[in-house]
């Protein structure tokens, strides 16, 4: 009887232990979820997304995250344009400094983002090409004011006599036109291989008023040819102008909707036909961050659900992502070895039903 009675107290007391320990594990999961929810409201998604990926299929909560995974990566996402949209409105407007400061804040809740950090290079390039202009537009000065000083040094050369401090004087004018002459040469040059025809026109122009030759007069030609065709060009632009701004919008809405294949295609007949507009380069390596990484995150799941005896879902995702890297031979090998597994269990199955 007395053994009886404390077997009986045992299990009892087992029982109880069992259900404070899953309490515990009940509460301990809430607590997690809660304070994810907490650093997405605080906009921290950088670390609302390293706990919600901590979180293993096994966990009881994995499948309670996903659909908040799912949000944290488009709270990402809209983050991530917004920020780039306010800084090239600071880059517009010149303001240097709050454009750098966007940056900084952007990063630093997203140290990882590699979207984020394509801008900022990509923005650090423009503001390095503006700076150079702004030093070119400095030199350009230089150069027009030597030419408008040209006459009193001519008017002081057919002075007699000339004295010995004259004549070096009009040698160190003379000098001094013919090193901006080629320093406006090479400006013009680097204009012309960044195809801002115009900028280069202008520096060629006075540099071969300073001090003409041959190689200066040849690289003035071509900017004129240049301008040229592009003036040619204006009608066609204006023309296609709200055709690629309608088209650009499309783009733009199926990349925010996830409709990555649709976005991928838009953007090679984008590219194709308007090739000479320059942003267009921007959003393409954007484009490319964007697939790769949901590539990445697709091939993953399908591993995951692979592993958990979901053959069919793993191969559906798998086979979904294939379009946008149709050369993934990862990819290429996890889907012939679910479809053979598949098709041994169907082949299994028709056995056991006959």
């Amino acid at each position: 009887m007395f053994r009886q009675i404390t077997i009986v107290a045992g299990l009892v007391l087992a029982v109880s232990h069992l259900a404070a320990c899953s309490h515990f594990g009940s509460s301990a999961g809430e607590t997690r979820v809660s304070r994810i929810d907490r650093l997405i409201e605080e906009k921290d998604y950088h670390r609302a997304q390293g706990l919600l990926a901590d979180i293993q299929p096994e966990d009881p909560l994995y499948s309670k995250v996903q659909s908040k995974l799912k949000a944290v990566r488009k709270e990402i996402w809209n983050f991530e344009r917004a920020a780039i949209k306010a800084a090239v409105r600071y880059e517009q407007k010149r303001q240097w400094q709050l454009a750098d400061q966007t940056f900084d804040d952007a990063l630093e809740r997203l140290p990882e983002s590699k979207i984020l950090s394509a801008a900022y290079a990509q923005y650090d390039q423009r503001r390095q090409v503006y700076k150079k202009i702004l030093r070119v537009e400095l030199l350009i000065n230089e150069g027009e004011q030597l030419l408008k000083d040209a006459r009193a040094y001519t008017q002081i050369a057919n002075i007699e006599p000339v004295g010995f401090f004259t004549r070096l004087e009009i040698k160190a004018y003379k000098d001094k036109r013919y090193h901006v002459s080629r320093r406006l040469f090479d400006s013009g040059q680097a204009a012309l291989v960044r195809e801002d025809f115009r900028l280069a026109q202008r520096c060629l122009l006075i540099a071969n008023r300073l001090h003409g030759s041959p190689d200066i007069e040849q690289a003035l030609k071509i900017a004129r040819v240049e301008i040229d065709r592009s003036r040619s060009r204006v009608n066609y632009k204006a023309l296609t102008a709200k055709t690629f701004r309608r088209m650009l919008a499309d783009y733009k809405r199926m990349l925010e909707d996830g409709k990555f294949f649709a976005a991928q295609q838009r953007m090679h007949y984008l590219q194709k036909q308007f090739s000479d507009q320059r942003e267009l380069k921007a959003l393409a390596d954007e484009l490319q961050l964007v697939i790769r990484d949901e590539v990445r995150r697709a091939t993953e799941e399908g591993r995951k659900l692979y592993s958990e005896g979901q053959v069919q879902e793993a191969l559906t995702e798998w086979k979904r992502v294939l379009p946008l890297d149709p050369n993934n031979a990862d990819l290429k090998s996890n889907i012939t070895r679910a479809e053979r597994v598949l098709e041994n269990i169907r082949i299994l199955t028709k056995k056991q039903s006959g």
